[in-house]
């Protein structure tokens, strides 16, 4: 993907459910004739200045249910850890 393309991506974000945020891109493509719509999304949650990111998937049209919940229960270990003492934060690329 050339940086041109990626230029011409959509983006928002919003709240949707538990505390759990989702980004949302999208971009229209138009070959021979169809209009297709492709989207990426990627949910997190935020503790306190820190965006903490659950899952990342492409997405045909609705955010499916079983991600939402996947999102609340990582969100919810993250937590339990954290309040134990246990949390291991790894930070940048390859980890």
């Amino acid at each position: 993907m050339i940086l041109r393309e990626i230029a011409s991506w959509r983006y928002s974000i919003c709240a949707v459910r538990d505390d759990i945020c989702e980004f949302k891109a999208w971009q229209v493509i138009r070959k021979r004739k169809r209009t297709m719509r492709m989207g990426l999304r990627i949910l997190f949650f935020e503790d306190r200045r820190t965006m903490v990111c659950t899952t990342g998937f492409l997405k045909p049209s609705v955010t499916p249910e079983a991600e939402l919940d996947e999102a609340v229960r990582l969100r919810d270990v993250y937590f339990d850890h954290k309040r134990a003492g246990s949390l291991h934060l790894l930070t940048g690329w390859g980890v």
